[in-house]
């Protein structure tokens, strides 16, 4: 068994006691001090079989290394998988179409109109009233609809109906119900594709007559759209029946076109930490009325219903989807952390402090400011040295990291001036005055965070007092709250790999 002096890495996941932040963590004890808030993608529990690599503690090697990154795979919250063309084919067997027209049709086929509505016949009978409404509510409103039937149809067939459509003078199309979709095939990867009925005037083409369209070109115009095709479709959805659904977006619209339905003059703009910086600039359209979350510990599924219950009249989301809704991941972003321990020493001594850091650090030892480095850039150990005092006794670290977004990550250890590690120092999370003794290595910190600032004062976050009391002079200990933010011990109890 190695002694406590030996450099240890430790993996660990971390999670809140307040149950607001989740992160794995790689936490470095024993002589180096390592403390990673890392993308969960990233650590050893998620890559399975591939352990972190040794040169983990290299000066001039990043942590990631790539060849130790584990291949993308499919995740859903139920475990349900992207469908498939051959999925799709058994439950909507292509059969010839038959277009009709209401009793009580609206416009004449051949007549000009600028808005065509095509809808699944078996659906049409349920939704009729409300579909009716709609229509007498487009045309109040200047717009001239002709409004058709279909059951079966093959994608040729229902393009062929929309260029009819577009040629008596429509530039819009909705389709209502489970109209047949076209499916296209792009570097392998096969979808519906609705552009496939927007591009009048391109070439498709199925270049193995598998039902696919694998080519797409410009042919004798473009490969742009003609007409916009909106779809209103709730056949996959289980919230409700699909006439239901159907009926209750029909009557939103109507209340919202008659003013009983009031959208608020503002925009939300939710964007997962992978986007944070972009700017999505809806305040050219509403102002000051924009409220904009960006920092990966606040844009969570939570947070985002929140919001949309307020109410908002654009809503711009920046985050990873699939068809069956959103992802939103916790890797903090913008925002600053405070990590302590106390380390005892039997003599008073000089000693060397090794630091490094993603992004800047701030470090206090026993309430003096001994550095500062703040900073851009990722983390790579033992980058930084300052020369302190280590008193006889129980000393106070202090490190105080920044990151503007990315992951968390430092690292901090004792040393002579020869970066020797000294044999005889212990460690302690919880204050010593207080509490027992622990254990002779330092298996964890006691951490507050995360505070959340704003991209545009990141020069300022080391800067920044995010506790409410005098940083240098703090003693905290489990449960303690500063700032608004309860101290945690993050805590394995063992310093050995597991």
């Amino acid at each position: 068994m190695p002694s406590s002096s030996t450099n240890y890495i430790k993996h660990i996941r971390m999670i809140s006691l307040e149950g607001e932040y989740f992160m794995k963590k790689e936490l470095a004890i024993g002589v180096v001090l390592l403390m990673l808030f890392s993308h969960f993608v990233i650590t050893a529990e998620t890559a399975g079989k591939h352990p972190l690599p040794s040169s983990i503690l290299c000066h001039d090697e990043d942590i990631h290394q790539y060849e130790n990154i584990t291949r993308l795979e499919w995740i859903s919250p139920h475990g349900e998988l992207p469908g498939t063309y051959e999925e799709y084919i058994n439950k909507h067997p292509l059969q010839p179409a038959r277009f009709s027209s209401p009793a009580d049709e609206h416009t004449a086929l051949a007549a000009a109109h600028d808005i065509s509505i095509l809808v699944e016949d078996g659906l049409y009978d349920d939704i009729k009233t409300q579909l009716d409404q709609f229509v007498a509510d487009m045309e109040m409103e200047g717009h001239s609809v002709v409004l058709r039937t279909v059951s079966g149809g093959t994608p040729e067939e229902i393009k062929t109906w929309i260029k009819t459509q577009y040629f008596q003078g429509s530039s819009g199309i909705i389709l209502i119900g489970d109209i047949t979709a076209a499916w296209a095939e792009i570097s392998g990867s096969v979808f519906p594709c609705d552009l496939f009925y927007m591009d009048l005037d391109g070439t498709w083409e199925d270049d193995d007559g598998d039902g696919v369209y694998e080519s797409h070109s410009a042919g004798s115009g473009d490969m742009g759209p003609e007409v916009y095709v909106g779809r209103i479709y709730a056949h996959t959805l289980e919230y409700d029946t699909e006439e239901n659904m159907v009926n209750e977006y029909l009557a939103k619209t109507h209340a919202y076109r008659t003013g009983e339905l009031m959208q608020p003059w503002r925009g939300l703009e939710y964007v997962e930490e992978d986007w944070y910086d972009m700017d999505v600039a809806l305040d050219n359209i509403y102002g000051a009325n924009v409220t904009r979350h960006d920092y990966g510990y606040y844009t969570t599924a939570e947070d985002y219903l929140a919001q949309m219950s307020l109410g908002q009249h654009f809503v711009q989301v920046c985050a990873h989807s699939y068809s069956g809704g959103h992802h939103f991941s916790t890797r903090p972003t913008e925002s600053a952390s405070y990590a302590h321990v106390y380390v005892h020493s039997p003599v008073t001594r000089k000693a060397t402090l090794l630091l490094g850091s993603d992004d800047g650090i701030k470090v206090w030892l026993n309430g003096e400011n001994v550095y500062t480095n703040d900073r851009y850039g990722s983390w790579h150990a033992d980058s930084y040295q300052v020369d302190v005092t280590l008193n006889a006794g129980w000393n106070r670290l202090l490190c105080k990291v920044s990151q503007e977004g990315g992951d968390y990550r430092f690292s901090a250890r004792f040393t002579d001036e020869d970066r020797n590690s000294f044999e005889d120092l212990t460690y302690q999370i919880n204050n010593p005055e207080r509490y027992g003794e622990e254990a002779p290595f330092i298996r964890s910190w006691l951490l507050n965070g995360f505070h959340q600032d704003t991209s545009d004062n990141f020069w300022n976050y080391l800067t920044t007092n995010y506790l409410g009391v005098e940083e240098s002079s703090i003693n905290p200990h489990e449960g303690d709250v500063m700032g608004g933010v309860v101290w945690n011990v993050y805590d394995s109890g063992s310093p050995y790999i597991d």
